[in-house]
Formats: C-alpha cells, sequence, structure tokens
C-alpha cells in the first residue's frame, strides 16, 4: 500500500472553484428526481416510504451553468419523531474522497437513526465525484502497478521513497488527470467551495429553509466552508475530528500520528492491568519496527480470494497498520497485545488488522481524484517541501517511515490544480452553535485541531473522548447521546456526565 494511500480515509482539506459559488447561481433551481437507492437500505427503514434516494443536478462550473452537469446521489430519512423540525440535519463525509452513502447510510441502525433522523428529517449524500453521484474521479492509473510501472517492492522498502518511484507516481497521476479532462472533467471543479454550494442546492432541491450540519473529518472543514459561504441558512453544526482550513494535514500528519502512539502508550501505563501485562511497551514498540526494518517478518495472511499469502512486515508497515487501527475505536483496546505479541514472534493479531487495512483497486472507498484535487489545492499552500522535512525530522524515524507522504508534492505538481483562495485557507468564524468532538488517540485530526478551530466559533462546545480514535461518533452511547443533546437545544448546555464512564477494556494476553 502506498504512503500517499495510507491517509486516503482522513487526511482533509479541499480545493476551490474557478469563481465563488455564492457568486455565481445555476441559471435554473435545482431539482430533486427520485430513483432507487444504490445502497442496500438498513433493516429498520423502508425505501420509498421512510427513505426516499434520488439525484440532485448541479453545473460542475456554477460560472458555466450551461456546461457540464454533476448528479449528486442523495438519500433522505425521514424524522422518526411526529412534529420534526423544519430544519433537516445533512451529513458531510470524510476522505477527502468518501462516500456519504456507503459510509453512513447503509449502516444506519437504530441506535444512530433514533439520534441523527429523531427530531429531523436526515440527508445523506455523496459529494460531487465519489460514490454513487456522478462522475465519479477514480484513478486506478495510481493503483496498478502495470501503469506506474512501480515495482511494489519498491513502495514497501523502508525509508524515504526512492526518487524514480515518486517520478513514476508523478507520471501516473498525470495519466489519470490527463484521462479526467479528456472525459469532459474539470478537476478544479471538486472543491469545498464547490460542495458548499450543492449542499445549499441540495437543501433548495428538497424544500428545507434550514439546515444542521454534520461532518466527520475532511466532511467539517466543508461543513465550515458551508458556514462560511451561507451562514444564514446553517441552524447549528456538529463537528467530528475537526480539521480547521488553516491547518495543512500534509506536514502535520508527523506530529498528530506521533501523538496518538504517545498516548496509546500512557493509556497502558496509566492502567494497571495493561502496565503489568505489558510492561516497556513503547521501548519494545520502536525497538521492535527498528529491527523490522532491518529483517522483515514474514506474516501469513488470508487473501480476499481466500488464498493465504505471505506479507513481508518492514517497521513502517507496522506502523501504517497501527496508525489504521488508532482511527478505529474498536480496535484500540487490542494494540498493546498486538505488539506485545509481534514482539515476541507470534503475530497473528497483528495479522488480522492487515487482512482489516488491506490495500485493493479504490479498496478504501475514496475517489482518488477528489483526494488530490483537495489536497494539492488547500493542503499544499499552507506547507512546503523545507515544512514538511522539518514536521518529518520532529518525531520518531518509526512514526515518521510509517505515515510519510513523500511523493505528495512531485504528485500535485503533475495534477495541476491551481491553489485555494486567501479566504478557503483562513478560519471560519461564526456565532452559529456548534459542537466540537475529538478522540484522544485519533491519530490524524487530534484535539488541538478542534481548539484551532473553536477560537473563532465563539458560541461552541468542544469535547474529547477519553476512549475514542477517529470519529468520535464510533464510541457510540455517550457521543450518541451528547449529539442528542446538541440537537435537541442547539448551544445549550450538556449534560456530560457519561465522559466519566467511558473505560477502554484493554485486551489482554498471556505470555
Amino acid at each position: 500500500m502506498t504512503r500517499l494511500l495510507v491517509l486516503l480515509l482522513l487526511l482533509s482539506l479541499a480545493v476551490r472553484a474557478v469563481s465563488s459559488p455564492a457568486a455565481a447561481q445555476p441559471v435554473t433551481a435545482p431539482a430533486f428526481t427520485a430513483a432507487p437507492c444504490p445502497f442496500a437500505v438498513p433493516g429498520d427503514w423502508e425505501e420509498g416510504e421512510t427513505v426516499t434516494c434520488g439525484f440532485v443536478t448541479v453545473p460542475e462550473d456554477r460560472a458555466r451553468p450551461g456546461g457540464a452537469q454533476v448528479r449528486l446521489a442523495v438519500a433522505v430519512f425521514s424524522a422518526i419523531d411526529d412534529q420534526p423540525s423544519d430544519a433537516a440535519l445533512i451529513y458531510l463525509p470524510g476522505g477527502p474522497g468518501g462516500s456519504g452513502l456507503d459510509d453512513l447510510a447503509a449502516g444506519l441502525d437504530p441506535p444512530l437513526g433514533r439520534v441523527l433522523a429523531g427530531g429531523q428529517d436526515f440527508i445523506v449524500f455523496d459529494p460531487r465525484g465519489t460514490g454513487y453521484s456522478q462522475p465519479v474521479l477514480a484513478c486506478p492509473e495510481l493503483e496498478d502497478p502495470d501503469t506506474t510501472g512501480v515495482d511494489p517492492a519498491l513502495l514497501d522498502r523502508p525509508g524515504p521513497m526512492p526518487p524514480e518511484v515518486i517520478a513514476l507516481r508523478a507520471r501516473a497521476a498525470r495519466a489519470c488527470r490527463d484521462r479526467l479532462v479528456n472525459e469532459g472533467i474539470n478537476p478544479a471543479m471538486y472543491t469545498s467551495e464547490a460542495v458548499a454550494a450543492d449542499v445549499n442546492d441540495i437543501r433548495l432541491a428538497l424544500g428545507y429553509p434550514a439546515l444542521h450540519l454534520y461532518g466527520i473529518s475532511y466532511g467539517t472543514r466543508q461543513a465550515l466552508t458551508v458556514l462560511r459561504l451561507y451562514p444564514e441558512m446553517v441552524r447549528s453544526v456538529m463537528l467530528d475530528a475537526v480539521v480547521p482550513p488553516d491547518i495543512d494535514g500534509v506536514s502535520t500528519v508527523f506530529a498528530s500520528a506521533q501523538r496518538g502512539f504517545d498516548e496509546l502508550f500512557r493509556a497502558c501505563r496509566e492502567d494497571a492491568r495493561c502496565a503489568a501485562a505489558y510492561p516497556d511497551l513503547e521501548t519494545r514498540f520502536y525497538a521492535l519496527a527498528s529491527r523490522l526494518n532491518a529483517e522483515p517478518l514474514a506474516v501469513t495472511v488470508e487473501s480476499e480470494d481466500g488464498e493465504e499469502e505471505e506479507v513481508p512486515v518492514t517497521g513502517d508497515l507496522l506502523v501504517q497498520t497501527l496508525f489504521q487501527a488508532l482511527y478505529v475505536t474498536d480496535l484500540i483496546p487490542r494494540l498493546p497485545a498486538v505488539i506485545h505479541l509481534a514482539d515476541q514472534g507470534f503475530p497473528r493479531m497483528l495479522a488480522d488488522l492487515l487482512e482489516i487495512f488491506a490495500p485493493g483497486d479504490e479498496a478504501s472507498g475514496v475517489a482518488l481524484g477528489v483526494y488530490l484535487s483537495a489536497t494539492c489545492a488547500e493542503a499544499l499552500p499552507l506547507t512546503s517541501p523545507q515544512a514538511y522535512a522539518a514536521a518529518r525530522a520532529a518525531v520518531q524515524p518509526a512514526i515518521a517511515g510509517g505515515v510519510a507522504q513523500d511523493d505528495i508534492f512531485a504528485v500535485c505538481a503533475a495534477w495541476e490544480v491551481p491553489a485555494a483562495p486567501a479566504a478557503d485557507l483562513a478560519a471560519v468564524s461564526g456565532d452559529t452553535p456548534a459542537l466540537l468532538l475529538s478522540g484522544r488517540f485519533d491519530p490524524i485530526t487530534p484535539a488541538a485541531d478542534a481548539a484551532v478551530a473553536a477560537r473563532t466559533l465563539p458560541n461552541s462546545i468542544q469535547i474529547v473522548f477519553p476512549t475514542t480514535g477517529h470519529a468520535a461518533i464510533s464510541g457510540r452511547s455517550c457521543p450518541l447521546s451528547l449529539i442528542a443533546q446538541f440537537l435537541r437545544r442547539p448551544g445549550g448546555p450538556l449534560d456530560q456526565r457519561c465522559l466519566g464512564t467511558m473505560r477502554l477494556p484493554w485486551r489482554i494476553v498471556e505470555g
């Protein structure tokens, strides 16, 4: 799996359109066209009755409303309450490039449904270029070794990415961009400002006077952009795993990842059972990573087709895998045991993680073209190769090797989208009620980033959950309770006592 793709789920930043979507509106009002739901509707919902799917069609470039069009895939879950709010709640997924319909709509189980579609209709959509929306900015050129010309073994070699591999990756990105352009797609139009205008058009097409916004990861950046461009129609905003538009997310990944691992080791030391079962865990982890980079460990995993294969696990791959696992709240209690057993030569639990995070063609569900348009236009203007190198050198070498994106500057030069305007790279201000949620172990959007966003949101409440990773809602009962309270009374006080009941159920193994 390439280092560029390690962060695909959740390195979050966007790109701009040529003209401001707030200034240029479509000639005709947006309309909703019903269509069958493209995902498996959860059992408690009935298609055509309590959930309706379809498309809202908008211009790709709002400065050229008669030009190419984008079809936004939308699902509306009807409110459960008999007297719902007139304002709907809309979900903005992470990525950049993630699908809302596959991410959340298909998994809207009763606990989630009662909160997100309790007192108001709940809208889920696939942002332009992603999921079931049309067109999709997929980039198989970047995934296929036959196209890139990159020997897969070189991608897994420990240490900085070789210059020849960077050059081949850049060439593959350019091939994807050229193909999309030849298909009539403008990669510069897949932007946070454009997505914000899409959200407003979905609202107009569905007939809601206002919206509550709920974003996760990159979706929080989109939500902040909606708040900046359309403040009059936003009743409240919930930001889960916060990505402020004035933080780059490329150079900062090193410190964020280091902080996530530091919190894991600290939490184990602070728990008597974990500390006793896994003494000196931090020291042993870094020694293990160094040892595996010198002599990789062959680990047997089961592939998607059920066949067994051996994966050479380097220290970089170990860190990369645990970094991804820190996103997932349910996996965090297992990680000390994973490290402990791997250090003793028993990698079965590590093999389980390798299978969970196995790479594949568009395996993450992220549209790579949207990811590149976003990252290259909004992340890179906030950093530089020098700042990136300094940030890389400031953390443990093992951490740097596991999360680096050493090809990103060359790939973005090949992707060739314009830098975002200054307004799109600045902090968003407003007194709209806001709830900012963070997880203690989040390795990519730490609570410190939420605090940056909160500085210019005076009517905001910031909460850090003591047991969660990326996307605090995955912590379930306590986060859902606080979200439900906030939706009932945006800006009102929250009963946060449930935070004191959250505990990590550490996995303790013998030996």
